[in-house]
């Protein structure tokens, strides 16, 4: 994903497009703003702590509250410039799913898929939840997915995954 990424990010560059990226911190020491030699930026959100026993009921509100913070803080990056939103994860782009904003959606997999293997115990998430917490990944990513103004997919697999979750 951060090949990816960084690729995107660089192409667009070269032909003059302000970049930044919306992400969450993956560590603690990561800055809330990062600034590239070629211009581009990264602006980060915190997650919640894996440690809280509560981790999985607050990361969709906590998520969303700093990607949308942080998506308002690449609109002014641009200047004013139209500006493309290109997401990757469904949780972050519920705001402008919801607003019906248009952006970019590239699907990688379906996330509700890997919400229960990807974890691999590093969170508290009780069997009772487990069920609830996949289907309601697959909502949000059917509502991220019809909302979307262009979607790409990276494979013709993962077309058909896609199209799983909503034709």
């Amino acid at each position: 994903l951060e090949r990816y990424v960084g690729e995107l990010g660089a192409a667009l560059q070269r032909v003059g497009v302000t970049v930044t990226v919306v992400s969450k911190r993956t560590s603690p020491e990561q800055p809330d703003t990062e600034v590239f030699a070629n211009g581009s930026r990264v602006r980060r959100y915190s997650p919640p702590s894996k440690r809280d026993p509560l981790f999985a009921i607050k990361y969709p509100a906590t998520i969303l509250r700093g990607a949308t913070a942080a998506l308002a803080e690449a609109r002014a990056d641009a200047g004013g410039a139209p500006t493309v939103i290109h997401g990757h994860f469904p949780v972050p782009m519920l705001s402008l799913a919801r607003k019906a904003e248009p952006y970019l959606y590239t699907c990688h997999a379906p996330v509700y898929k890997e919400v229960i293997s990807e974890r691999q115990g590093s969170y508290t998430l009780p069997m009772p939840a487990q069920k609830a917490a996949v289907a309601g990944m697959r909502a949000a990513e059917r509502l991220v997915f019809r909302r979307a103004n262009r979607m790409i997919t990276l494979s013709d697999f993962v077309r058909n995954e896609v199209a799983e979750v909503d034709p």
